[in-house]
C-alpha cells in the first residue's frame, strides 16, 4: 500500500487514481492468492521465448498504480515505468518485467479496469447530503447557521471523508477484503460525522 501511495503522491495523481490502484491490487490478491509463490506463464503474448516470471509485492503494487494512471489520468499526467525507476531507484526491475507484470494484472482482471472503488461510494453518499438541516453541532442547529458557516462545515466534511477513505486503504488488512466497498464507505461517513460532532438527537 505504501508503494502505491508514495508513487501516487510523488507524481501528483488524482485521488481516484490512487483508489483505482488499490482496487486493482485488492482484486488481484483476491482472485490469485498464490500470486507471490507461483510463476506465471505469459508466453502467448510474445513471439520469442521468455522465461517464467515470479511476481513480488513491489512490482505488483507499482504495476497497479501504473495501470490506474493509464486508465484514469490525463495524458500529460500519466506515470511511466521509466519515471518510477528513475525517481524511486527501482533498478532491480527491467522494463520488460514491468510490462509483463502489467500484462499479468490485466489478465487476472479480465482486461476490465472499470471498477467501483470505495471513493465512488463515498462520493455518491456525499452527493445525497452528509449534513441535514436538523443536525446540531455543539448545540447549534445546522439550519440556523449562516451560509458561510454551512459552506465551511460542508467543505471540512468533504476533506475529512477523503482523508478517512485514504486511511482505510492505507491501513489495509486481509480482513478488510471481507467488507463490501459500500459498507466501508458508510463506515467512513459515520466516523466523519462523529469526528465533526454532528448529531440529530
Amino acid at each position: 500500500m505504501r508503494t502505491i501511495k508514495d508513487i501516487s503522491t510523488r507524481f501528483k495523481q488524482r485521488p481516484k487514481t490512487f483508489h483505482y490502484a488499490i482496487t486493482f491490487l485488492d482484486l488481484v490478491l483476491t482472485k490469485r492468492p498464490t500470486i507471490f509463490s507461483t510463476k506465471f506463464d505469459d508466453q502467448k503474448f510474445f513471439k520469442t521465448k521468455v522465461s517464467s516470471l515470479t511476481m513480488n509485492k513491489n512490482i505488483l503494487a507499482t504495476s497497479c498504480i501504473l495501470l490506474a494512471s493509464k486508465f484514469y489520468e490525463l495524458d500529460e499526467n500519466l506515470i511511466l515505468s521509466t519515471d518510477v525507476r528513475r525517481k524511486f531507484g527501482r533498478s532491480m526491475f527491467t522494463q520488460n518485467e514491468f510490462d509483463r507484470a502489467e500484462l499479468q494484472v490485466l489478465e487476472i482482471l479480465d482486461w476490465n479496469l472499470l471498477r467501483l472503488t470505495v471513493l465512488d461510494f463515498v462520493q455518491v453518499i456525499t452527493s445525497l447530503g452528509l449534513i441535514q438541516n436538523d443536525d446540531q453541532i455543539e448545540g447549534e442547529k445546522y439550519e440556523d447557521m449562516s451560509q458561510s458557516e454551512k459552506q465551511e462545515i460542508a467543505d471540512k466534511m468533504v476533506r475529512l471523508t477523503t482523508k478517512l477513505t485514504d486511511w482505510v486503504l492505507l491501513s489495509y488488512r486481509p480482513n478488510i477484503c471481507s467488507f463490501k466497498k459500500s459498507e466501508l464507505a458508510v463506515a467512513v461517513m459515520i466516523i466523519a460525522r462523529k469526528l465533526m460532532g454532528l448529531s440529530n438527537e
